[in-house]
């Protein structure tokens, strides 16, 4: 152990990924959920607790950034993904080349995943000053700190996602607080050129 070192992923730019100031809208929370529709990304257990919010009269839309990864045991079948399709305030948009003007337009990222290396959409919500809902894992918990940059919830638990959520809609000062606190951990852990000489450093 003590020969050994850890770089933190493979770094972000946060001249390429910076926050634009965002009005929260009462009348309509954003959601996005960035990655593959795959199960193991806690997709369902998102949708789940957006039903819940549904009921509680929580007015959200929730936008799916990713592809079908039909290749993969874990992935959404074609059912699920029509039930998605035929949802009210859910809105699948494939994969998406440019993510920031869509991390621009949203409130909160959420992703419930059930397990991470280190989450590349994470970092970039997090550059973007984004109020993020993640699970208590590796690879998220790297990024998001409970009640600082964020807010953790247990993987497989959508009553803890929905909770999450109402407590920002409640406090919509959290986005704000959140996304700052995020970016600025980024810039002090993730920067890319912190990265880039960690990794230049070990090879020489």
């Amino acid at each position: 152990k003590n020969k050994s070192i850890v770089i933190p992923g493979s770094g972000i730019d946060l001249d390429y990924f910076y926050p634009q100031e965002k009005v929260f809208d009462r009348n309509q929370i954003k959601l996005l959920f960035p990655s593959r529709l795959i199960k193991e990304k806690g997709i369902l257990e998102l949708i789940s607790a957006c039903i819940l919010l549904d009921e509680e009269k929580i007015p959200i839309k929730l936008y799916i950034a990713g592809k079908l990864d039909e290749g993969n045991r874990s992935s959404l079948s074609k059912k699920e993904i029509a039930v998605l399709k035929g949802s009210k305030n859910i809105y699948l948009l494939g994969h998406i080349e440019d993510m920031r003007d869509l991390y621009r337009r949203i409130d909160i990222v959420v992703l419930p995943s059930w397990r991470e290396g280190l989450s590349k959409a994470l970092l970039e919500a997090a550059a973007m000053g984004k109020a993020i809902v993640t699970t208590n894992v590796p690879g998220c918990r790297d990024i998001v700190k409970h009640m600082e940059t964020g807010l953790l919830v247990n993987i497989n638990d959508p009553i803890q996602i929905k909770e999450s959520i109402i407590k920002i809609y409640k406090n919509p000062g959290l986005i704000k607080k959140f996304g700052r606190a995020a970016r600025l951990r980024v810039k002090k852990k993730f920067e890319v050129n912190k990265i880039n000489k960690m990794t230049l450093r070990e090879y020489k």
